[in-house]
């Protein structure tokens, strides 16, 4: 099996692609903290499932205020119960088959965290459950 030499430069280059995605997505040492959600999205996952990307801004904590967290939750399949008990803990209702993602926004609730690991060895912090 052959070998291909990279120069330095790649080490450089994976510390500021880390840096960034921290930045994003930093990694949040805590077991609960309180968010606000501020904004949501529709997406696909890799498997071609719809879902809603829910973006939350951590509250009230004297060092992580201000970052945000994401949380995707499915709308169909097994997964629903996610988003199931996301509404829930925000105290909104939907209606039949129906939502208004739009009255999820400014509701606050309770994300329990912990640090995952990626198959490649990066860390992030990954919501394991939300409360009010």
């Amino acid at each position: 099996m052959a070998l291909i030499e990279l120069d330095e430069s790649w080490e450089e280059y994976d510390s500021e692609e880390e840096r960034r995605r921290l930045e994003k997505f930093p990694l949040i040492e805590r077991e609960k903290v309180s968010a606000q959600v501020t904004n949501w999205d529709e997406e696909v996952s890799k498997k071609g499932n719809p879902m809603i990307v829910w973006e939350m801004t951590v509250i009230n904590d004297p060092e992580y205020s201000g970052k945000t967290l994401n949380l995707r939750t499915p709308t169909t399949g097994r997964g629903k119960y996610v988003l199931r008990n996301f509404l829930e803990a925000a105290g909104v209702k939907r209606i039949g088959k129906t939502l208004e993602p739009e009255k999820v926004l400014g509701k606050v609730v309770t994300l329990h965290l912990s640090i995952g690991v990626t198959d490649d060895g990066r860390k992030f912090t990954q919501v394991d459950g939300v409360t009010s």
